[in-house]
């Protein structure tokens, strides 16, 4: 490597096949024109174009590297339990970097105010068995957001977020359009490249958040954390990673905020190429004209129709024994169409008729 001071070893972020073979120039392209037609539209300025994003918070934190030794061969570090609880959070942001209070749904069967012990003034949440958003959770949400927001048909706003079955019910749809908000989604997996939470500002809330763990397991010896401080915890987290500057610049570098449809390149879709499949053939690049072959199922087989006029002259049996005993003898057989019985018919075939052979079962 010291012959190489332009390379570097880096430790790669996990990206799955899923969002490889997602991000593709027809993907993003279909985002940035329902963006834009939405802006264009509505004449949004950055103060209503919001994005939306839940993440989970657990009671175990991931330790942060520490300084050791170097003779150390185990290094430790105190963590709150062996598995944690997971409590998921929604947060909403705008371009002009204005945030809505975090909410929370707890993994309980009722909702009680002690669980917001502590946490950012005007903090709501609900409670579910799972501790997941649902439907009924994310329309508690929804209701949380309009409160602060306060959206209007005279004042809209676009919410982006993620295409998810939880986020686009009826109920959440209808209240939407009653209240001036345009939502626009995210295609699956392309919310690493594309959305404004994800870029900037979750990642920085979730190292601060797992050292205001640390924090409080060294002033607060031999407890554990539980749900009941997760609120004041991640609250505290949540103001210092939701800054200006990374609201800002989550907008930016996806290019929604200044608006910027063309700043990937070929080589940030070159991951998608592995996915991609050749066009299907036409029928003009097989023979070379640009006549069209339909086939036609018979006896479950599927075949190319021969073209045939529609006025074919009728022949009687004796013409067609007299024909075919005329024929070379270096001449292939040819075989003979068949009707519903499996006898011999005569060789012409009308177009009403073709229909009726086709069905035939040999």
């Amino acid at each position: 490597m010291k012959r190489h001071p332009d390379l570097t070893v880096r430790k790669p972020e996990p990206t799955s096949i899923g969002r490889m073979s997602a991000f593709n120039r027809h993907n993003v392209e279909q985002f940035y024109s329902n963006v834009y037609r939405v802006l264009c539209d509505l004449k949004l300025e950055p103060h209503q174009v919001w994005n939306c994003e839940e993440t989970g918070v657990t009671t175990v934190q991931v330790p942060e590297r520490v300084i050791a030794g170097r003779d150390e061969k185990q290094v430790a570090a105190v963590t709150s339990a062996e598995r944690g609880t997971l409590v998921t959070m929604c947060n909403a942001v705008n371009a002009c970097s204005i945030s809505v209070p975090p909410f929370y749904i707890f993994p309980r069967v009722h909702f009680k105010e002690v669980f917001l012990r502590n946490s950012i003034p005007s903090a709501s949440g609900a409670a579910h068995q799972s501790g997941w958003m649902v439907e009924s959770t994310f329309i508690e949400w929804f209701k949380h957001f309009l409160k602060h927001v306060k959206p209007s048909t005279d004042q809209p706003v676009m919410l982006l977020l993620d295409n998810l079955e939880t986020h686009l019910s009826l109920e959440f749809i209808d209240m939407a359009k009653e209240n001036g908000v345009t939502v626009v989604t995210f295609s699956p997996h392309t919310s690493h490249k594309l959305q404004p939470l994800d870029i900037s500002v979750y990642g920085p809330f979730k190292r601060l958040y797992n050292r205001e763990i640390d924090s409080w397991l060294a002033t607060n010896g031999g407890k554990t954390v539980s749900i009941y401080e997760l609120a004041e915890l991640s609250g505290k987290a949540w103001s210092k990673a939701a800054t200006s500057a990374n609201i800002i610049s989550g907008f930016a570098s996806a290019g929604i905020h200044p608006f910027q449809p063309d700043k990937w390149t070929d080589d940030d879709f070159c991951l998608a190429q592995v996915t991609d499949r050749p066009n299907p053939q036409s029928c003009e690049d097989v023979t070379g004209t640009s006549a069209a072959i339909e086939p036609s199922t018979v006896a479950g087989r599927l075949v190319p129709d021969v073209a045939v006029s529609d006025e074919a002259p009728s022949t009687s049996t004796a013409d067609t024994h007299a024909q075919d005993n005329s024929a070379s003898a270096t001449d292939p057989p040819q075989p003979a169409p068949l009707d519903h019985s499996g006898a011999v018919d005569s060789p012409s075939i009308t177009d009403n008729t073709r229909s009726q052979q086709s069905s035939v079962e040999l």
